[in-house]
């Protein structure tokens, strides 16, 4: 099985849905699945995430990560991978502290005695997921805790899947270890979301859940919400690139995949001008895919949620991008500067033939973890300012005060609140009461 080719005029209405809605479309569904598990952990606690892990596959008797774990973990690690987390914690943290730059900005407005300004402030607590289980993801660990650290969040907890023996995979404990993180619970899936929603008798209960995950963790951080705030619907990976006859097909077919191996419900869209392209692209995947040990994974989302599609004119091709609001966006173009300045939808914009989706995910410095089944027209990227509130302050002198005091009395008649009206009314006026 390879992946599709269609002509953007002759497809159906059907056709396009289902591309366009991708997996989020069944997130009704999961969330009837997923309520009654997560009300057990609100009800049980530590208890029912034990049973309800089990009940998928890992036996956990200890649900935080003990000291002697973290210590075997330092022991197996390689010095490959303590080499390559050092330069992805260096391009990360890099932008980070830019991004407080801007959150220190004063903006104060003072006018005529009246003076508003807002300050930022961390959160006290946070709480990360990180997917694992079959997989191993400490580039996410990064993403997500680098923003908070440097926000200035003193209380980040992380939650993560274990494999089937209830271990935690070595790079992620490394990671957490590393940045200062001590509690770290071998907790996955719903569970994990309600147990730090909820709090238990391990885990804390914190202020916002930040990280990706797949259908089910999204689905039981939408439904935690507004009590526990949530960073963005950051379900199953997606990929949409539009290409032209300048694009390297081998390179495209790479980039192309890169996000199908997260799972068979991840999407992959090629938007192209040339029939050429096309087909050579939907060549070198078939190519490649052997060479893969994860190519049934692959496979499986070409199938559900993955096209080559042919348009007229990339100017039509940024029209479908715009609305299909891709999580990951490449633009392999002649024109690609211009292009990206039109895009008023995805996650993350990649520029350019050697701005691969794969650097941005490990070592670029921007974020990898974004929004994803069209909530690109709504939420960005995390970043530093995910970690944190604003906090609105406002100072008026007598002089400001009168200025409008004629401005609250019109508007508390018009609204019918004679309250309102009080509270300028007695200020400066003993004969009011």
């Amino acid at each position: 099985m390879t992946i599709s080719i269609y002509n953007y005029q002759e497809m159906s209405s059907g056709q396009k849905t289902q591309l366009f809605m991708r997996s989020s479309a069944s997130y009704e569904e999961i969330k009837q699945i997923v309520s009654p598990l997560m009300e057990d952990v609100r009800l049980r606690g530590d208890q029912a995430v034990r049973e309800i892990s089990a009940r998928f596959g890992s036996v956990v008797t200890e649900l935080k990560v003990t000291e002697a774990e973290f210590q075997d973990a330092y022991k197996q690690v390689s010095p490959r991978f303590l080499e390559a987390f050092r330069v992805a914690r260096k391009n990360i943290t890099r932008v980070c502290k830019e991004q407080k730059k801007l959150l220190s900005a004063k903006s104060k407005v003072s006018n005529n005695g009246i003076s508003v300004w807002r300050q930022w402030r961390p959160l006290e607590s946070v709480g990360v997921y990180v997917p694992g289980g079959r997989a191993n993801y400490p580039s996410t660990l990064l993403m997500c805790a680098l923003p908070a650290i440097t926000s200035g969040c003193k209380n980040i907890i992380v939650c993560s899947p274990p494999n089937q023996d209830g271990v935690l995979p070595t790079e992620v404990l490394v990671t957490a270890r590393e940045l200062g993180i001590k509690n770290v619970y071998k907790i996955g899936g719903a569970q994990a979301i309600a147990a730090m929603a909820y709090g238990t008798e391990s885990v804390s209960k914190v202020l916002k859940i930040v990280g990706p995950g797949n259908q089910y963790v999204n689905a039981a951080k939408l439904l935690v919400y507004p009590s526990t705030a949530i960073d963005l619907p950051a379900g199953p990976s997606e990929n949409l690139i539009i290409a032209d006859e300048t694009a390297n097909p081998t390179w495209i077919a790479a980039d192309l995949i890169t996000d199908l191996e997260h799972g068979p419900d991840s999407a992959a869209i090629l938007l192209t001008n040339s029939e050429i392209l096309a087909q050579a692209v939907k060549e070198e995947i078939s190519r490649i895919l052997p060479t893969l040990y994860t190519a049934p994974t692959i496979q499986a989302a070409l199938k559900e949620y993955s096209a080559i599609i042919i348009v007229k004119t990339l100017k039509e091709a940024l029209k479908i991008s715009n609305e299909y609001a891709p999580e990951h966006m490449q633009i392999v173009t002649k024109n690609a500067q211009a292009l990206a300045a039109q895009v008023q939808n995805a996650g993350s914009v990649f520029i350019g033939p050697w701005s691969s989706k794969a650097g941005g995910d490990y070592a670029t410095g921007a974020n990898h973890v974004l929004p994803t089944g069209q909530s690109a027209k709504m939420f960005g990227s995390l970043s530093v300012d995910n970690f944190g509130k604003w906090i609105e302050f406002q100072q008026v002198s007598k002089q400001g005060f009168n200025s409008i005091k004629k401005t609250i009395d019109t508007y508390a008649d018009i609204e019918g609140l004679p309250a309102h009206k009080l509270s300028a009314a007695i200020r400066g006026n003993k004969e009011v009461l």
